[in-house]
């Protein structure tokens, strides 16, 4: 049970996707989850850091961030299916 509550460093990991296949969304007034994790992330996996203008929970009612999410992952797709190639 020990292992399964304890904390994950996101930092010791390595992602699957490539770079160009990570968004990294950031909450710009965070109390809690600074900005500082958010950069370091963002420095070792690479990929796109959007901040969204509100804190950790808000960006799941972000029209903004919805918009950039949708349009990043219609990239991704876009991408993987060769569109425009």
């Amino acid at each position: 049970m020990s292992r399964l509550t304890s904390v994950i460093d996101p930092l010791a990991g390595d992602p699957t996707p490539a770079p160009h296949r990570r968004l990294i969304v950031g909450g710009w007034h965070d109390r809690m989850a600074k900005r500082e994790p958010a950069i370091a992330l963002q420095e070792r996996w690479g990929g796109q850091l959007y901040w969204h203008d509100g804190g950790h929970v808000g960006h799941i009612f972000s029209r903004r961030v919805l918009g950039v999410t949708e349009r990043f992952l219609g990239g991704v797709v876009e991408d993987a299916q060769g569109v425009g190639k």
